[in-house]
């Protein structure tokens, strides 16, 4: 017995679809952000090489500057799209608010104009939390990016991170249980927001920028991601006194400090070495291929997972690095990295993925890949990815 109303069709009748709405949202919004994700692959894989090469202050430069600006707003809302959709709990692991703060800095701090200052203080005994990498750097992304938009001409973004122990009286507002939290702030010199703005600041799709940029998703977002990590977000601000958002998040281990204290990227040592970038999308080839090519390298690449292996073997003797799209048709990324490590067990492979530090590629890096880089990336973020595999 069925409770659908609906009878079942005889031959020739009309068929009405029974689908799960929510798994096709998911479905599709995954496969707009991989296509999204290579189209901004090549853009700012391109601009970033184009960046080192143009004369600082030039217009060439600052156009430039802007395509990247674009581009990760664009990313942004890619972004949003697929937390939107997102299916089920995130897998959560220990993690470092510190290196997580360092690396949207880095990637936030050569767009920015240079009558804005980016500040980081950063407590060098700070806390493990217990997060999914993705969502929370999405979370600083976007609280960043907001910041920058606020201070508008000349000013100053502040991203600071503490211990705090908070009791029963602090968290009276919301669901958090009292004891020890890591404390994530990010702080603007801008405007500030009058008490119409501060009420309906996370309100889905209110926004105090103009109709004309992608907004209003942000703060509810971030409101979002805190909560399903168990920690809560306060928003103050006050016009001409600019805005801080305080981001408190479950201490995994008051007593336990991060590792790998925040440190600037090292440099790319290697040169006149032989790369070889997979991925289905031409285009990422070609802006893959530029990157690897400013770093140093000669380039082949193949467009699958079949022609990656042939050429592998063809060319062993000189292939130093394998930059290895983790999702495309036919063979995926992960079969094509087991087949290349049977070829050559010390093959050095960096998994590309639009998805972020997900279960897949935790497993390939299980399996042998030396490391994994999230599309789309830049020049100085490559760089900084093949330094740490040495």
């Amino acid at each position: 017995m069925t409770d659908d109303p609906r009878p079942r069709p005889r031959s020739g009748d009309s068929i009405i679809p029974r689908v799960d709405e929510t798994e096709v949202l998911r479905k599709v919004a995954h496969g707009i952000a991989h296509g999204m994700n290579n189209v901004l692959a090549s853009v700012m894989g391109l601009a970033s090489v184009l960046e080192t090469e143009l004369e600082p202050g030039s217009t060439a430069a600052e156009d430039v500057h802007a395509i990247l600006k674009a581009s990760r707003q664009g990313l942004d809302l890619m972004r949003s799209l697929l937390n939107l959709a997102q299916d089920g709990e995130a897998e959560k692991t220990p993690l470092s608010m510190n290196q997580i703060v360092e690396a949207v800095a880095s990637f936030l701090r050569p767009s920015l104009p240079e009558t804005i200052q980016m500040e980081t203080h950063l407590a060098p005994d700070l806390a493990l939390v217990a997060g999914e990498s993705g969502q929370l750097r999405h979370a600083i992304m976007s609280l960043a990016v907001n910041a920058q938009d606020a201070v508008l001409t000349s000013g100053i973004l502040t991203l600071t991170t503490k211990n705090v122990v908070l009791d029963a009286q602090q968290l009276a507002d919301t669901s958090c249980e009292p004891g020890h939290y890591v404390r994530l702030q990010v702080g603007d010199t801008g405007s500030g927001m009058d008490e119409l703005a501060l009420e309906r600041a996370f309100d889905p799709f209110f926004s105090t920028k103009s109709t004309d940029d992608v907004a209003g998703l942000g703060l509810p977002l971030v409101y979002g991601i805190v909560r399903k990590h168990g920690g809560r977000v306060v928003l103050y601000s006050k016009q001409g006194l600019g805005t801080t958002v305080t981001i408190d998040l479950p201490a995994l281990d008051p007593l336990h400090q991060s590792s790998n204290p925040p440190g600037s990227p090292g440099q790319v040592k290697k040169r006149g070495e032989t790369a070889l970038v997979v991925d289905d999308d031409p285009l990422v080839l070609r802006s893959s291929s530029r990157l690897l090519e400013k770093l140093g390298y000669d380039v082949v690449c193949a467009s699958g997972g079949d022609e990656a292996v042939k050429l592998y073997v063809e060319k062993a003797d000189q292939i130093t690095l394998v930059l290895l799209d983790l999702v495309m048709p036919g063979i995926d990324g992960g079969v094509v990295l087991k087949r290349l490590l049977r070829t050559d067990p010390e093959a050095r492979v960096v998994i590309c993925s639009g998805y972020g530090n997900n279960e897949s590629i935790r497993g390939l890096l299980d399996a042998g890949a030396l490391a994994a880089i999230e599309k789309p990336f830049t020049y100085k973020q490559l760089s900084k990815i093949l330094a740490g595999i040495g």
